[in-house]
């Protein structure tokens, strides 16, 4: 008799470990997603756009809530906007959407729109324009920090060119002359 008791319990322990060795890191997730959020909630500087917390409700009248998992993503924004911060956005914001939501300065490099990730950050740099002047006089707009190497590569400009490492200022002007065959 003893020897059926340990063999049953032997099966319900191994029982037991399988069906904990399943659930067991759902749960973990589950809690380190609760706290985390928690911790998002109670932080002052998110600003809440877009956004309104979904709450769907069984027949049995228990509330399922879908707060964050896969509607929402968290990015921050700095530089040239007039609302700096750590905003909670729903997935697939444009970048123009959240731009229009932070308020852009004047003289903002604007980069193409694209779609936003997850805990992005995103720096809108401020403004320059140059000029660049081969046989026509052609002006672009970068942002600020960008180099000699930068403008030519925006004209498509692909000459065997000797170009120092040198950062472009607000209202230059380059001059590129071709050069003249030997006959």
């Amino acid at each position: 008799m003893n020897e059926k008791k340990s063999i049953i319990t032997f099966f319900l322990f191994l029982f037991l470990g399988f069906f904990l060795g399943i659930f067991y890191p759902k749960v973990k997730e589950s809690i380190k997603l609760q706290s985390f959020y928690k911790d998002i909630n109670e932080n002052q500087d998110i600003k809440t756009n877009l956004i309104s917390d979904k709450k769907y409700s069984s027949k049995n009248n228990i509330d399922f809530s879908i707060k964050y998992s896969n509607i929402y993503i968290n990015v921050k924004i700095y530089g040239m906007v007039e609302k700096p911060g750590l905003y909670k956005l729903k997935r697939g914001t444009k970048l123009s959407e959240l731009l229009k939501i932070a308020g852009v300065k004047n003289g903002a490099y604007i980069e193409d729109d694209r779609e936003i990730r997850d805990n992005e950050r995103v720096y809108i740099k401020e403004a320059i324009n140059v000029c660049l002047q081969t046989d026509v006089k052609t002006c672009y707009i970068l942002p600020k920090g960008s180099r000699l190497y930068d403008l030519l590569d925006r004209a498509k400009i692909k000459e065997d060119i000797n170009m120092p490492n040198y950062f472009l200022k607000d209202g230059q002007t380059f001059f590129i002359s071709k050069k003249k065959s030997k006959e």
